[in-house]
């Protein structure tokens, strides 16, 4: 797997959990003490995040840091349903917008 591809399936599962949890990134960056800036960077501009901060966001979800990297046979490779509601969630829109 390449750096590329792990961040990818990082990211997507990150954001699978947030929506599951109906959490912004701001609300991301408030429960794991990470910055909103890095949080916005680690999810939308391909930095890859240290140890610790995987810890902080596992411990944000409420999940094992497992759950965030090993990838395993549950990849989805599938848009996450619902998407748009979420992203007019996270930027506080109406959905039919």
């Amino acid at each position: 797997m390449t750096k590329s591809e792990w961040h990818k399936n990082f990211v997507r599962r990150i954001r699978n959990l947030m929506y599951n949890r109906l959490l912004t990134e701001a609300d991301l960056s408030r429960l794991s003490n990470v910055s909103k800036v890095n949080v916005y960077r680690y999810l939308n501009q391909g930095r890859v995040p240290d140890c610790i901060t995987i810890v902080n966001f596992a411990q944000a979800l409420d999940v094992d840091t497992d759950t965030l990297i090993n990838f395993g046979e549950y990849v989805v490779d599938d848009p996450i349903e619902g998407i748009d509601i979420y992203e007019s969630f996270r930027r506080g829109t109406s959905a039919q917008s």
